[in-house]
Protein backbone atom coordinates (compact mmCIF):
# COMPACT_ATOMS: atom_id res chain seq x y z
CA UNK A 1 0.00 0.00 0.00
CA UNK A 2 1.89 3.17 -0.73
CA UNK A 3 1.76 6.19 1.48
CA UNK A 4 -1.41 7.93 0.08
CA UNK A 5 -3.76 5.37 0.47
CA UNK A 6 -2.44 4.50 3.87
CA UNK A 7 -2.90 8.39 4.76
CA UNK A 8 -6.99 7.79 4.34
CA UNK A 9 -7.10 4.67 5.34
CA UNK A 10 -5.59 5.91 8.63
CA UNK A 11 -8.18 8.65 8.59
CA UNK A 12 -10.84 5.79 8.96
CA UNK A 13 -12.80 6.38 12.13
CA UNK A 14 -14.49 3.56 13.68
CA UNK A 15 -15.95 5.62 16.45
CA UNK A 16 -18.09 7.64 13.88
CA UNK A 17 -18.78 4.58 11.47
CA UNK A 18 -22.43 2.46 11.96
CA UNK A 19 -23.90 -0.50 10.75
CA UNK A 20 -27.30 -1.50 10.76
CA UNK A 21 -28.01 -4.99 11.58
CA UNK A 22 -31.09 -7.08 11.21
CA UNK A 23 -32.24 -10.58 10.26
CA UNK A 24 -31.34 -11.96 7.70
CA UNK A 25 -28.13 -10.37 8.30
CA UNK A 26 -25.46 -12.18 10.40
CA UNK A 27 -22.02 -10.93 10.83
CA UNK A 28 -19.33 -13.69 11.72
CA UNK A 29 -16.19 -12.27 12.89
CA UNK A 30 -13.23 -14.71 13.78
CA UNK A 31 -11.75 -11.78 16.40
CA UNK A 32 -10.72 -7.94 16.21
CA UNK A 33 -10.80 -6.65 12.89
CA UNK A 34 -9.04 -3.55 12.44
CA UNK A 35 -10.06 -2.19 9.13
CA UNK A 36 -6.91 0.69 9.66
CA UNK A 37 -4.13 -1.93 9.99
CA UNK A 38 -2.21 -1.58 7.07
CA UNK A 39 -0.03 -5.11 7.16
CA UNK A 40 -0.08 -7.96 5.08
CA UNK A 41 -0.98 -10.10 8.09
CA UNK A 42 -4.19 -9.00 9.19
CA UNK A 43 -6.96 -11.46 10.38
CA UNK A 44 -8.69 -11.37 7.00
CA UNK A 45 -5.54 -12.28 4.98
CA UNK A 46 -4.85 -14.87 7.24
CA UNK A 47 -8.47 -16.16 7.01
CA UNK A 48 -8.00 -16.85 3.36
CA UNK A 49 -4.99 -19.18 3.96
CA UNK A 50 -5.89 -20.94 6.89
CA UNK A 51 -6.38 -24.16 5.65
CA UNK A 52 -3.28 -24.35 4.39
CA UNK A 53 -1.97 -23.14 7.58
CA UNK A 54 -3.44 -26.15 8.61
CA UNK A 55 -2.20 -28.15 6.27
CA UNK A 56 0.94 -27.43 6.62
CA UNK A 57 0.52 -28.96 11.09
CA UNK A 58 -1.09 -31.66 9.97
CA UNK A 59 1.46 -32.86 7.20
CA UNK A 60 4.36 -31.03 7.45
CA UNK A 61 4.24 -30.25 3.93
CA UNK A 62 4.05 -26.49 2.90
CA UNK A 63 1.58 -25.84 0.07
CA UNK A 64 2.80 -25.13 -2.81
CA UNK A 65 2.43 -21.67 -4.82
CA UNK A 66 -0.84 -21.53 -6.86
CA UNK A 67 0.67 -21.78 -10.42
CA UNK A 68 2.88 -25.00 -9.13
CA UNK A 69 -0.14 -26.80 -7.02
CA UNK A 70 -1.72 -30.07 -8.67
CA UNK A 71 -5.82 -29.18 -9.19
CA UNK A 72 -8.18 -30.28 -7.11
CA UNK A 73 -10.79 -30.01 -9.76
CA UNK A 74 -10.96 -32.57 -13.31
CA UNK A 75 -11.87 -29.24 -15.47
CA UNK A 76 -11.58 -25.82 -14.05
CA UNK A 77 -9.99 -23.93 -16.88
CA UNK A 78 -10.09 -21.56 -19.44
CA UNK A 79 -10.77 -22.60 -23.14
CA UNK A 80 -10.17 -20.62 -26.65
CA UNK A 81 -12.96 -20.82 -28.60
CA UNK A 82 -13.63 -20.78 -32.53
CA UNK A 83 -14.62 -17.08 -32.47
CA UNK A 84 -11.16 -16.16 -30.81
CA UNK A 85 -12.97 -15.58 -27.49
CA UNK A 86 -12.06 -17.19 -24.34
CA UNK A 87 -14.24 -19.13 -21.56
CA UNK A 88 -13.51 -20.25 -18.29
CA UNK A 89 -15.45 -23.38 -17.34
CA UNK A 90 -15.45 -25.43 -13.89
CA UNK A 91 -16.28 -29.11 -13.82
CA UNK A 92 -16.12 -29.90 -10.25
CA UNK A 93 -18.44 -32.85 -9.38
CA UNK A 94 -19.01 -36.68 -10.96
CA UNK A 95 -22.94 -35.19 -11.95
CA UNK A 96 -21.60 -32.13 -13.39
CA UNK A 97 -19.11 -34.47 -15.67
CA UNK A 98 -22.12 -36.32 -16.75
CA UNK A 99 -23.68 -33.10 -17.58
CA UNK A 100 -20.50 -31.58 -19.47
CA UNK A 101 -20.28 -34.63 -21.34
CA UNK A 102 -23.93 -35.18 -22.73
CA UNK A 103 -24.68 -31.34 -23.23
CA UNK A 104 -21.35 -31.13 -25.26
CA UNK A 105 -21.33 -34.83 -26.91
CA UNK A 106 -18.10 -36.34 -25.33
CA UNK A 107 -19.65 -39.94 -25.17
CA UNK A 108 -15.88 -41.26 -25.43
CA UNK A 109 -14.62 -39.72 -22.28
CA UNK A 110 -18.06 -40.35 -20.23
CA UNK A 111 -17.72 -44.05 -20.92
CA UNK A 112 -13.50 -44.15 -20.07
CA UNK A 113 -13.50 -46.12 -16.97
CA UNK A 114 -10.70 -44.25 -16.25
CA UNK A 115 -12.25 -40.62 -15.89
CA UNK A 116 -15.74 -42.15 -13.74
CA UNK A 117 -14.43 -40.22 -10.63
CA UNK A 118 -12.91 -36.76 -9.69
CA UNK A 119 -10.03 -38.17 -8.09
CA UNK A 120 -9.42 -40.27 -11.45
CA UNK A 121 -9.60 -37.35 -13.90
CA UNK A 122 -7.85 -35.64 -12.00
CA UNK A 123 -4.74 -37.56 -12.49
CA UNK A 124 -5.54 -37.88 -16.20
CA UNK A 125 -5.89 -34.10 -16.91
CA UNK A 126 -3.11 -34.68 -19.52
CA UNK A 127 -4.87 -36.94 -21.52
CA UNK A 128 -8.29 -35.29 -21.68
CA UNK A 129 -7.54 -31.99 -21.53
CA UNK A 130 -6.35 -31.90 -24.94
CA UNK A 131 -9.71 -33.40 -26.26
CA UNK A 132 -12.23 -30.82 -24.51
CA UNK A 133 -10.00 -27.90 -25.93
CA UNK A 134 -10.10 -29.03 -29.35
CA UNK A 135 -14.29 -29.37 -28.88
CA UNK A 136 -14.27 -25.83 -27.92
CA UNK A 137 -12.11 -24.23 -30.59
CA UNK A 138 -14.85 -25.71 -32.39
CA UNK A 139 -17.34 -23.50 -31.12
CA UNK A 140 -18.55 -20.00 -31.05
CA UNK A 141 -18.36 -18.37 -27.64
CA UNK A 142 -22.00 -17.85 -27.84
CA UNK A 143 -22.84 -21.38 -28.44
CA UNK A 144 -20.38 -22.94 -25.33
CA UNK A 145 -22.08 -20.54 -22.89
CA UNK A 146 -25.38 -21.64 -23.92
CA UNK A 147 -24.85 -24.99 -23.45
CA UNK A 148 -23.28 -24.28 -20.10
CA UNK A 149 -26.00 -21.97 -19.31
CA UNK A 150 -28.56 -24.75 -20.31
CA UNK A 151 -27.26 -27.50 -18.55
CA UNK A 152 -26.35 -25.13 -15.20
CA UNK A 153 -22.65 -25.58 -15.97
CA UNK A 154 -20.61 -23.57 -13.79
CA UNK A 155 -19.23 -20.70 -16.74
CA UNK A 156 -17.99 -16.99 -17.31
CA UNK A 157 -16.87 -15.69 -20.12
CA UNK A 158 -13.58 -14.07 -20.19
CA UNK A 159 -14.10 -10.56 -20.84
CA UNK A 160 -12.08 -7.03 -20.82
CA UNK A 161 -13.32 -4.48 -18.63
CA UNK A 162 -14.38 -2.20 -21.22
CA UNK A 163 -16.73 -5.27 -23.07
CA UNK A 164 -18.62 -5.87 -19.78
CA UNK A 165 -21.03 -2.59 -20.48
CA UNK A 166 -22.80 -5.42 -22.79
CA UNK A 167 -22.61 -8.35 -20.16
CA UNK A 168 -26.32 -9.26 -19.20
CA UNK A 169 -25.15 -9.88 -15.36
CA UNK A 170 -23.80 -6.03 -15.39
CA UNK A 171 -27.47 -5.41 -17.35
CA UNK A 172 -29.12 -6.72 -14.75
CA UNK A 173 -31.92 -4.42 -12.99
CA UNK A 174 -29.95 -2.95 -10.01
CA UNK A 175 -26.57 -3.99 -10.93
CA UNK A 176 -25.42 -0.86 -11.44
CA UNK A 177 -25.85 3.08 -11.11
CA UNK A 178 -25.45 5.91 -13.15
CA UNK A 179 -22.98 8.63 -12.12
CA UNK A 180 -21.83 11.69 -13.91
CA UNK A 181 -18.27 11.61 -14.75
CA UNK A 182 -15.79 14.71 -14.99
CA UNK A 183 -16.16 14.91 -18.42
CA UNK A 184 -19.93 15.12 -18.45
CA UNK A 185 -20.15 11.91 -19.60
CA UNK A 186 -22.95 9.47 -17.44
CA UNK A 187 -22.34 6.56 -17.41
CA UNK A 188 -22.95 3.04 -15.53
CA UNK A 189 -20.79 1.65 -12.52
CA UNK A 190 -21.11 -1.28 -10.55
CA UNK A 191 -23.04 -1.10 -7.67
CA UNK A 192 -21.69 -2.76 -4.27
CA UNK A 193 -22.54 -6.58 -4.69
CA UNK A 194 -25.05 -7.21 -2.45
CA UNK A 195 -28.60 -7.58 -1.76
CA UNK A 196 -31.07 -6.47 1.64
CA UNK A 197 -34.11 -7.75 1.84
CA UNK A 198 -34.56 -8.42 -2.06
CA UNK A 199 -32.75 -4.66 -3.18
CA UNK A 200 -29.65 -3.39 -4.30
CA UNK A 201 -27.68 -0.34 -3.23
CA UNK A 202 -29.20 2.49 -5.12
CA UNK A 203 -27.09 5.67 -5.71
CA UNK A 204 -26.88 8.01 -2.47
CA UNK A 205 -25.58 10.96 -4.56
CA UNK A 206 -23.94 11.72 -7.95
CA UNK A 207 -19.89 12.40 -7.98
CA UNK A 208 -19.59 15.84 -7.17
CA UNK A 209 -17.72 18.83 -8.83
CA UNK A 210 -14.43 20.16 -8.27
CA UNK A 211 -15.38 22.17 -4.97
CA UNK A 212 -19.05 21.88 -5.28
CA UNK A 213 -19.41 20.70 -1.59
CA UNK A 214 -16.57 23.02 -0.55
CA UNK A 215 -19.02 25.48 1.84
CA UNK A 216 -21.06 23.00 2.64
CA UNK A 217 -18.01 20.94 4.13
CA UNK A 218 -16.79 24.38 5.74
CA UNK A 219 -19.99 25.39 7.74
CA UNK A 220 -19.97 21.69 9.01
CA UNK A 221 -15.79 22.59 10.28
CA UNK A 222 -17.54 25.45 11.71
CA UNK A 223 -16.65 28.23 9.18
CA UNK A 224 -18.90 31.22 9.32
CA UNK A 225 -20.13 33.11 6.07
CA UNK A 226 -18.15 36.12 7.20
CA UNK A 227 -15.37 33.82 7.72
CA UNK A 228 -15.40 32.21 4.31
CA UNK A 229 -15.80 35.80 2.70
CA UNK A 230 -12.83 36.83 3.92
CA UNK A 231 -10.74 33.52 3.17
CA UNK A 232 -12.04 33.96 -0.22
CA UNK A 233 -13.26 37.41 -1.29
CA UNK A 234 -13.91 37.01 -4.77
CA UNK A 235 -15.51 33.71 -4.57
CA UNK A 236 -19.44 33.07 -5.53
CA UNK A 237 -21.33 32.99 -2.61
CA UNK A 238 -22.17 29.59 -3.26
CA UNK A 239 -18.78 28.07 -4.61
Amino acid sequence: MDDVMKKYVELINLEKSHIFKSPPIIFLCGGEVDIKKTTNHSIRNMFLVAQHMVQYRQTGIAAAPMPERVSAWAVYDVFATADGKKIFVGVVSDKQWILFCNAFELESLLQDVELQTNAQRVTCRDAFIPIIQEMFQKLELSEASAICERVGLPFAPILRPDQLFDDPHVNHPGATVEVTLSNGVRTQVPALPFEYDGARPDLYRDLPKIGEHNNDVARELGYSDEALKRLRPFAKPDA
